[in-house]
Formats: C-alpha cells, sequence, structure tokens
C-alpha cells in the first residue's frame, strides 16, 4: 500500500466524519469522507483521516485519503476503534456491481495506510457496510458489525482472514 495522501478537497459539497477516538496523549483521530469533485465515477467521495491536536484546534496530521468509498451522504455508516498498534476504521466502499461491501482500514500513528481490505457478507447480494468495530486485545480478534446485512464479521487481527460470521439481527452497532 502507498503512504498516505494528503489532497484535500474542502468543503465544496460535504464533509462528514463517521468515527472519532482519542488516544494516549490526548491526541483526536476522526475518520469520514469528504466530497471529491474531481472524482469522475459514481463513488465521489474520499475517506478521511485527520488527526488533531488535545486542544482540538490545530491539524497534527491529515488529511489523508483513500479514493473513491462512498456515492454521498446517504452513505455515511463507519466506526473507528483505536487499537495498540494503530487506528482502525469499518464502513463500506462501492464495487465495481455498484454496490457496497465491508470494509476495514488501519492507519499507523502516522497516517499511513498499514492494511485495507474490502468483502462482501450480504446473503442477498446487497449492500454491506461496518456500522461498529471493536478489538479484543486478549484473542486479537476483530469484530465489525454489518448494519446493512444484519451480521458480525470475526476477522483475525494477524491476517486479517475472516473467521466467521455471525447473524445478530437488524442494522448491528457497537
Amino acid at each position: 500500500l502507498s503512504g498516505p495522501t494528503t489532497t484535500y478537497y474542502g468543503t465544496s459539497n460535504f464533509e462528514a466524519y463517521s468515527g472519532v477516538q482519542v488516544d494516549n496523549s490526548g491526541d483526536l483521530w476522526v475518520v469520514g469522507y469528504s466530497s471529491n469533485p474531481a472524482n469522475t465515477v459514481a463513488a465521489n467521495s474520499d475517506l478521511t483521516l485527520r488527526k488533531f491536536g488535545s486542544t482540538g484546534n490545530t491539524v497534527v496530521l491529515g488529511p489523508f485519503t483513500r479514493a473513491a468509498h462512498i456515492k454521498g451522504d446517504n452513505d455515511l455508516e463507519g466506526a473507528a476503534v483505536l487499537g495498540a498498534d494503530g487506528l482502525y476504521w469499518a464502513g463500506g466502499r462501492y464495487n465495481s456491481q455498484n454496490n457496497r461491501d465491508l470494509t476495514l482500514v488501519k492507519w499507523d500513528a502516522s497516517g499511513n495506510v498499514l492494511y485495507e481490505r474490502n468483502w462482501h457478507d450480504s446473503v442477498n447480494g446487497g449492500d454491506d457496510a461496518g456500522s461498529g468495530i471493536a478489538i479484543n486485545p486478549v484473542t486479537n480478534r476483530i469484530y465489525v458489525a454489518n448494519a446493512r446485512s444484519g451480521n458480525v464479521s470475526v476477522i483475525e487481527g494477524v491476517t486479517h482472514d475472516v473467521l466467521a460470521t455471525v447473524a445478530v439481527g437488524i442494522w448491528p452497532v457497537s
């Protein structure tokens, strides 16, 4: 994966954040979306990461972007969690069939993408989107709630393999 991208498109249409975490230094990490007028694909908004200082007034890092994740403000599911070795975000990303796949992204403390994976969990072929995320530090398992499919994906924290998909009911969140 490439290093951080620092292009920022401002507020020409919208910015929205769906994940917020505070690290041990008191710095604020926010993950969300920024519209990108340069995108010519249907998914015209980029996944965006910013880190603010503990006062909340200064951008310490970022914004870092991952291109073409969502179509607009109707697709804002997503959640973030800080792990011992980075920030994880679960949400959704449009695929070539024009529906959403579950997405798991991991950044290090400098904003470098360490990992990104997209997968499809829907039994009905519809949209998927992470709506919650948790990490068990003892087992190194990552749990991603899938808002659109009513299940939770259990992911191994080193290989990032999906170990199980557990049906839990309508619209789970963390």
